[in-house]
């Protein structure tokens, strides 16, 4: 009898302790697998339907039976001027500011002894928006003004560079990053204005092409070379020579550019 008893408070201690938590946390439990279930049922069924419309699109079928070849965009002969006086400064503005996002992090670090990577970070986003910005602002100049202005802004942005180097300043380096992203962003509305002005329709898309790979090539390789550089001569003296060698390519491809978007 006691026995009993013993068992039968403990089976109602535990029937009453589990219902609530147990039960409550099943539902749950079972909620979470039903709109799982149907979000991907849903899901499936959006990718049903575009296959479906993609399996009833007509097949396109190329004339040519010359094995598939990759090619160089082609940019027409009478429109390469155009074409290189865009790379001329768009390549310095976006090499500054590769520059700056590979390298900027270790010279706050270890220039600097600034290591918050929020300041790293927002410096590298205020410099695109600076990029983008600087297009609406001078969207209505002339071409040549708009080149002139983005080697202007790359020179800056070096020697805002060289003096955070050597003086320890933070509030320098961050006015190179800025500068930086203007002579990218302005060295690209250049460019791609003069495209679209002088090069026709059809070969407009191969121009751009040819105007970011003309960008990019020098962007990816100088800051590399930096880094080797750096290695062999310290950050400081490395960093310095970049912005000497880029502040005099950017002088003189903006020199040039100038020179082309006038006549």
């Amino acid at each position: 009898m006691h026995d009993g008893q013993t068992q039968g408070i403990g089976q109602s201690a535990q029937d009453g302790f589990q219902p609530q938590g147990f039960d409550g946390r099943l539902i749950q439990r079972r909620r979470e697998v039903r709109r799982g279930i149907g979000g991907r049922v849903i899901e499936a069924l959006v990718l049903l339907s575009a296959l479906a419309v993609a399996i009833r699109l007509p097949a396109r079928r190329d004339k040519a039976t010359d094995p598939f070849r990759l090619r160089l965009p082609h940019v027409p002969v009478a429109n390469r001027r155009q074409v290189l006086c865009g790379i001329a400064t768009f390549c310095a503005g976006i090499t500054a500011t590769s520059f700056v996002l590979a390298l900027g992090p270790s010279l706050l670090a270890r220039l600097l002894d600034v290591r918050s990577p929020l300041l790293a970070g927002g410096m590298a986003c205020a410099m695109f928006f600076s990029a983008v910005g600087v297009q609406f602002a001078v969207r209505q100049w002339p071409v040549a003004r708009i080149f002139a202005a983005s080697a202007a802004a790359t020179v800056l942005a070096m020697a805002s560079l060289a003096l955070a180097i050597h003086a320890s300043l933070v509030p320098a380096l961050v006015a190179s990053a800025l500068l930086a992203g203007a002579g990218q962003g302005l060295g690209q509305l250049g460019g791609l204005t003069l495209i679209g002005l002088h090069v026709p329709d059809r070969h407009r898309a191969q121009s751009n092409a040819v105007l970011n790979i003309g960008g990019y090539i020098p962007a990816g390789l100088l800051p590399v070379a930096t880094g080797y550089l750096i290695d062999a001569v310290g950050l400081a003296s490395g960093a310095t020579l970049f912005a000497l060698v880029l502040a005099i390519g950017a002088l003189v491809g903006g020199t040039w550019a100038v020179h082309c978007a006038e006549t």
